[in-house]
């Protein structure tokens, strides 16, 4: 969902298997910038490595999984 021009929107990273949330942080844009940087935060914070992340097909997520997690595979969601 893009954000509405100064209205903050709450981004979750989360563990699909175990369902733990790892970070949840409200930004004012889906910049691909900004939210590589959400990405390089957990995986700095995890004690293993990012084998595969899933998310929606929006193109600003996809690119900041190709700087933040270039080695990760990524999948979309089928929901």
């Amino acid at each position: 969902m893009q954000p509405d021009v100064g209205h903050e929107v709450l981004w979750v990273i989360r563990n699909c298997l175990s369902g733990e949330i790892l970070l949840a942080k409200t930004l004012l844009s889906s910049r691909n910038e900004d939210l590589a940087r959400l990405l390089l935060e957990v995986k700095n914070i995890l004690d293993v490595k990012i084998d595969g992340m899933i998310s929606d097909g929006q193109q600003s997520i996809r690119k900041a999984v190709e700087v933040a997690l270039p080695e990760t595979a990524h999948g979309l969601c089928h929901f």
